[in-house]
């Protein structure tokens, strides 16, 4: 399988958001000029990446035999993902529950 040419173009556009959430959290230029900027690039980037992300599905899409097929990619794509995203801060927040609650491990 060759790998897609939009990797980099989509690490920018994300790094892009990341930076601006950095200064917008860390209060590096609270409604300056350069917060404006940033906002408006991260804006053009979230619809760039949402784009490329959208033509890559659609290109999965028409490689699959069938949906039944493409269903299974992306399930086994994006389910180990989710599973972790979700699996991970729950059980910390339970193991941080038990520590505030004054429950032995």
């Amino acid at each position: 399988m060759a790998a897609n040419r939009f990797d980099a173009l989509r690490l920018l556009f994300a790094a892009t958001v990341a930076v601006y959430h950095l200064v917008v959290l860390a209060s590096l230029a609270p409604g300056s000029s350069v917060e404006r900027l940033f906002a408006e690039a991260a804006h053009v980037s979230i619809q760039g990446f949402f784009i490329i992300s959208g033509a890559l599905v659609l290109g999965s899409w028409e490689r699959s035999s069938s949906w039944r097929t493409y269903l299974e990619k992306r399930v086994r794509r994006l389910y180990p993902a989710y599973a972790v995203i979700i699996l991970v801060p729950t059980a910390i927040a339970v193991l941080m529950g038990r520590d505030l609650m004054g429950i032995a491990h």
